[in-house]
Order: C-alpha cells, then structure tokens, then sequence
C-alpha cells in the first residue's frame, strides 16, 4: 500500500512511503483506535523513533 504523507503543512512538502499491506491495516487499526487518523499517527509515530534512536558516528 502506497500513503503519502504532508510534512508541513502550507509547504508542499510531501513523502511516499511504500508500507506491505498488512503493516499498512494494522497501522490503521492503531490510529482509529486512538481515534487519529493514520497519517497523524504515522507522523507521530516516527517522530517518536527519531527521538529514541542513537545518533550515527562518522568517521573521518
């Protein structure tokens, strides 16, 4: 299942995300039942990941 998803609002800014469909009905199932849409809860979601992982370490 394909989803796009508005980065910010007013800026055009979009991503495609390319989701199998099973992850793609569970991740609905999520959000309706805390009552969001699925691209907020996405959006949600992966920012919380962002914020948990590690930083990566280059080398030069």
């Amino acid at each position: 299942m394909r989803t796009t998803i508005q980065a910010a609002k007013g800026l055009g800014m979009r991503t495609t995300l390319e989701l199998p469909d099973p992850l793609f009905a569970r991740l609905k199932a999520r959000a309706a039942r805390c009552h969001i849409h699925h691209q907020q809860a996405l959006h949600y979601w992966e920012q919380q990941a962002a914020e948990k992982a590690p930083m990566p370490i280059w080398r030069l």
